[in-house]
């Protein structure tokens, strides 16, 4: 597999760990803002965002053991192209993957940001 290839998915798996963590802890701050006690009116606390936001970042550590593997077995013989191609698959899964998770708890942040409504959200 080419270095290209691996460096090209190894930033999109990174910007898709990042951009998750940003855009999921931005949520989660604009739901603690909103509701900073408990009360009747509070949305019920969803453990996923919180856990996104706060250990979202070791996720890096799967990108980063990929890359390593996939550069390790493409210093071998052109007989490994099979390999190859395996290796490049799983960074596709694992870019998928990624996008999944970090999709779904964008999402159920942007619905505990939301939960109210805009009207009283806004002062």
């Amino acid at each position: 597999m080419p270095p290209r290839v691996i460096s090209m998915l190894l930033i999109g798996q990174l910007l898709v760990v990042f951009l998750g963590v940003a855009i999921t802890g931005g949520l989660v701050r604009a739901y603690d803002i909103h509701f900073p006690h408990v009360d009747m009116d509070t949305p019920p606390l969803r453990i996923f965002p919180h856990f996104v936001r706060d250990y979202g970042l070791w996720l890096c550590l799967l990108p980063l053991s990929w890359a390593v593997a996939a550069v390790w077995n493409s210093r071998g013989a052109a007989e490994k192209n099979i390999a190859n191609y395996r290796y490049e698959f799983m960074g596709w899964l694992l870019l998928a993957s990624l996008l999944v998770i970090f999709s779904y708890s964008a999402w159920v942040g942007y619905g505990l940001a939301t939960y109210t409504g805009l009207e009283k959200m806004i002062p």
